[in-house]
């Protein structure tokens, strides 16, 4: 018995202590607040995401997007692998992104067990101050080694001109990864403050019955159970230009979230040439311009930016203070004041009134402006950077005053008192 136990014992993973948590940005500020518990902050180290959705909704970008802003956050104390498993993928990584996502010479996983071979050399092949993602696509193409080589009896009973009749082992591979795979990888990927992303397609589920799923997934319920996060993706609109289809409307929801904050959703604009479009999303959800039933745009795209009644921005009065208030909330306070001080200028209306106009001219229209289109704001912030901070800033502002808006208010235990 002892023996036993202790051969237990050195397959039990150990538990290191973890290092300081870090997160990984989506690429979208509505997504960080969704995967993050309404943190802001994006995915947390340390965990096990599923993406999941038919075909088309915009998983790879979803996940190309993840590694391009680590990449970005972390720069060279980031590593990742995207496993092309269903040997699928074809977007080009640089031009889109601006690194390549798949190098030349990558070997893919063909099993569960060559996964979780790769999986752990790459997790313990990060140097203590680094990083990483590792991205699977999918599980639905892996097998495992016991059908391999079923297959294989298969092949050679065929050519002795025999009947193969073993059986089937179609659960052999949930049983490793419930069993082996993700209890063991769990405790690495915390020690070594990186991300594992599953994704997910949908498919159909021909042995349903009459009162089953008629969608499913893979990975069963090994899969949901060792996920911290799990995103659903739906096509809500198809952009077309020309009568060519040119990007989509998604809707990510949380089917799952370890944070107070699960069951939330976003509408998130993809386009097919640029990637996910954290501009235009931000500004549909600020002004909401988009339906949120069907996903299209209303019928009125000008924003009326200078109305300071306009509840859908909240603009600053043209004060001293509303100017302040601008300047702080675009990051250019600093950049301002030292101005001023170069030029001899107090610090009044005037002043940074005159500074706006002729430095960040967007960031004055928006708040103080003249009625905008939505394309016009599109590409004001997109050669702006303080507008698109702006507009991050004010997405993320509205997100957590609708929350604040359904929170309970109420707090277990607040008067410190025994109840019993």
């Amino acid at each position: 018995m002892g023996e036993i136990t202790k051969a237990f014992e050195s397959e039990r993973p150990v538990r290191q202590k973890a290092k300081s948590q870090i997160y990984f940005r989506t690429g979208s500020a509505l997504v960080d607040e969704l995967v993050g518990g309404g943190m802001s902050l994006g995915y947390p180290s340390g965990r096990i995401a599923n993406i999941y959705g038919e075909s088309g909704a915009g998983k790879t970008f979803f996940a190309c997007e993840l590694i391009a802003a680590a990449h970005r956050q972390y720069k060279d104390k980031f590593k990742w692998v995207y496993d092309d498993a269903e040997h699928g993928f074809s977007f080009d990584g640089n031009a889109l992104w601006g690194v390549e996502i798949i190098p030349e010479d990558a070997h893919p996983s063909e099993t569960v067990e060559e996964l979780f071979y790769n999986v752990r050399k790459f997790l313990r092949g990060l140097d203590k101050d680094e990083c990483g993602i590792y991205i699977v696509d999918s599980l639905d193409a892996l097998s495992n080694e016991e059908i391999e080589a079923r297959a294989e009896e298969r092949m050679k009973a065929g050519d002795r001109g025999e009947t193969f009749d073993k059986g089937t082992f179609g659960a052999s591979a949930q049983k490793f990864l419930s069993q082996e795979f993700f209890r063991k990888l769990c405790s690495e990927l915390e020690e070594k403050n990186s991300l594992l992303v599953f994704l997910s397609q949908l498919r159909d589920n021909l042995n349903a019955g009459p009162y089953g799923e008629k969608r499913r997934k893979s990975g069963g319920s090994a899969l949901d159970f060792y996920c911290d996060t799990i995103l659903n993706l739906r096509t809500k609109e198809k952009f077309e230009k020309n009568k060519l289809v040119v990007g989509v409307c998604v809707e990510a929801t949380l089917k799952k979230s370890k944070t107070a904050r699960p069951f939330r959703s976003a509408l998130v604009n993809v386009l097919f040439d640029y990637g996910i479009d954290d501009i235009s999303t931000n500004i549909d959800y600020v002004y909401d311009l988009k339906s949120d039933v069907t996903g299209k745009l209303g019928s009125n795209l000008i924003i009326n930016m200078g109305d300071t009644s306009d509840p859908r921005f909240g603009s600053q009065p043209n004060t001293l203070d509303g100017l302040k208030e601008v300047l702080v909330e675009s990051g250019l306070l600093e950049d301002c004041r030292a101005w001023c001080k170069e030029n001899g200028r107090k610090y009044n209306k005037d002043a940074y009134t005159e500074w706006l106009k002729t430095f960040h001219g967007a960031i004055y229209s928006a708040y103080y402006g003249d009625p905008i289109t939505r394309d016009e704001l599109i590409m004001k912030a997109e050669n702006d950077k303080s507008v698109r901070r702006m507009l991050r800033e004010k997405a993320m502002q509205k997100w957590e005053d609708n929350e604040a808006a359904v929170a309970s208010g109420r707090h277990k235990y607040a008067d410190d008192e025994e109840e019993y």
